[in-house]
């Protein structure tokens, strides 16, 4: 009767997943294409910290594109779930480009910080240095992803995976990519702490507010500039903490919790849904990125409306009027 119940929740579960990911899937990609796009196309959109969110939308991207229909699909399908390349194809997919993303958004949170607490560093910075912390954004997490298929696994043929997936992942290999994704997490959230602090340290610092009436206005369309960028970030990087925090901290304490407790059934349970939260981190990014930040919003407008009240030369004025502002801001930090 037990073992019926489980039979019958776990179809239930698959049901929701099917779903969930059916939904998810065309706003993701569609985002993200239209995220990439504008990027690419509006050269408004051609800095460092653009080019960063263009790094992360790809991964969103190929979440959407390669992930969430091969997920689809054995769900349909389960008797892909029955040979061990289409099961350790799955870990790969979801580990590699959950790992990307992580990672970029790590390289984010580096660079703003970079940018507000070393700004003459921040301006030397090379597009070398931006080409090679992308290249170690996807090259280090999709090395880690591909072990199991280089026999870092606990392959079972009785087991497989037509009840779960992680029958052929092994534990050491969860612990180890949970690790290291949870300590870039914690970095980014220390790192996006002090961006946050120095942000509005700077921003209330009164003897910069004493200056000549220029130099107040001035201040007055930085601040909104400064705080505009810093609730992105929040947004971006609690977003992610939201959706793969729980995950994470799951696969971390599950080997401290004996096998055939309740617990362990109930922290089981978790993970499912938890890691079906996590899924759902891929299709928003490119929302908050689209509402929060001016410039890509205008580009939104302007590549989906095609208004003629929209022109590239506004689109160029907010450009300039927002570089002259961080320069401004990074130069009296300087002083």
């Amino acid at each position: 009767m037990n073992n019926t119940n489980n039979t019958d929740h776990h179809r239930m579960f698959l049901s929701v997943v099917f779903i969930t990911e059916a939904i998810v899937t065309a706003p993701t990609i569609f985002g993200n294409l239209l995220l990439i796009h504008c990027i690419k196309r509006y050269k408004a959109l051609h800095a460092r910290s653009y080019i960063l969110i263009g790094s992360l939308a790809v991964s969103d991207l190929l979440f959407g594109l390669l992930f969430l229909p091969y997920d689809m699909l054995t769900v349909a399908y389960p008797i892909m779930r029955e040979y061990k390349i289409t099961c350790l194809l799955r870990a790969v997919l979801l580990y590699g480009l959950v790992g990307a993303s992580n990672t970029n958004i790590f390289i984010i949170s580096l660079e703003r910080y970079i940018a507000l607490t070393h700004p003459l560093w921040h301006l030397k910075l090379s597009w070398k240095w931006l080409a090679g912390s992308i290249a170690v954004a996807w090259i280090m997490p999709l090395l880690l992803a591909v072990l199991p298929v280089f026999g870092w696994n606990s392959w079972n043929v009785n087991l497989k995976c037509a009840y779960k997936w992680k029958d052929a992942i092994s534990s050491s290999f969860l612990m180890l990519w949970s690790y290291s994704n949870v300590s870039l997490l914690i970095i980014s959230c220390i790192l996006f702490f002090k961006v946050v602090s120095t942000t509005f340290s700077f921003l209330n610092n009164k003897s910069f507010q004493r200056g000549q009436f220029g130099v107040q206005r001035q201040l007055s369309v930085t601040r909104r500039t400064s705080i505009e960028k810093t609730k992105l970030l929040i947004l971006i990087v609690g977003f992610f903490v939201f959706c793969w925090g729980p995950y994470c901290f799951i696969i971390i304490i599950k080997p401290f919790i004996q096998e055939q407790s309740e617990q362990r059934k109930q922290l089981d349970m978790a993970e499912k849904y938890s890691g079906l939260l996590a899924v759902c981190n891929c299709t928003l990014n490119w929302v908050i990125y689209g509402l929060k930040n001016k410039r890509i919003r205008h580009t939104f407008k302007l590549t989906l409306c095609g208004s003629r009240k929209i022109h590239e030369n506004g689109l160029e004025r907010i450009s300039t009027i927002s570089t002259k502002q961080e320069q401004f801001s990074q130069l009296k930090r300087v002083k």
